[in-house]
């Protein structure tokens, strides 16, 4: 039998902002770019090598597979997953991306239905590039859309391929 997963965000977070910074400072020094450089599916394969390690802290049990790049039927496949027989904690990655991408992987994830013989953990991960001292509509719209927002962070980076500072905002959010 299967331990049930237990999330704790504030670590799920953390995690994640650090691989966003690792990376982020890696590629800076490597070639003076950054995390915007990074494809999304790289981020989440990091990500999920982070997390698998620290699955204990993070999800309260060992008893997990992690599952790349898999389709569930909703849409195309998820791009990060860890799952035991009863239970999916699915995630969807988004970097410097439209409203319209946002939304699209959101309504995948809210799509997966939660069964009596199988429940969906379903997280959204947006990293903006969001230029400083501005308003962002994709921040905005966030906000706006019916989920749980887990917790939101901005820090500064080098490259964006804009002329004109960025910021990184990252962003964690609980689909329902």
């Amino acid at each position: 039998m299967n331990k049930s997963i237990k999330i704790n965000p504030e670590l799920l977070f953390q995690t994640i902002q650090g691989v966003a910074r690792s990376i982020e400072n890696e590629l800076a020094s490597i070639n003076e770019t950054g995390i915007f450089f990074v494809p999304e599916l790289h981020l989440a394969f990091e990500v999920g090598k982070k997390i698998y390690i620290h699955r204990k802290e993070i999800f309260g049990t060992n008893e997990l597979k992690w599952v790349r790049e898999k389709n569930l039927g909703n849409g195309g496949p998820c791009d990060l997953i860890f799952e035991n027989d009863s239970e999916s904690v699915v995630f969807e990655f988004k970097i410097a991306d439209t409203w319209n991408s946002y939304e699209k992987d959101i309504k995948k994830l809210q799509s997966l239905p939660n069964e009596d013989s199988h429940s969906y953990h379903k997280f959204f991960v947006a990293v903006v590039d969001q230029f400083r001292e501005k308003q962002d509509g994709r921040i905005d719209y966030l906000k706006s859309f019916d989920q749980l927002h887990l917790r939101m962070e901005s820090f500064e980076v080098g490259y964006s391929g804009y002329q004109g500072n960025i910021n990184c905002v990252l962003a964690l959010y609980r689909v329902n």
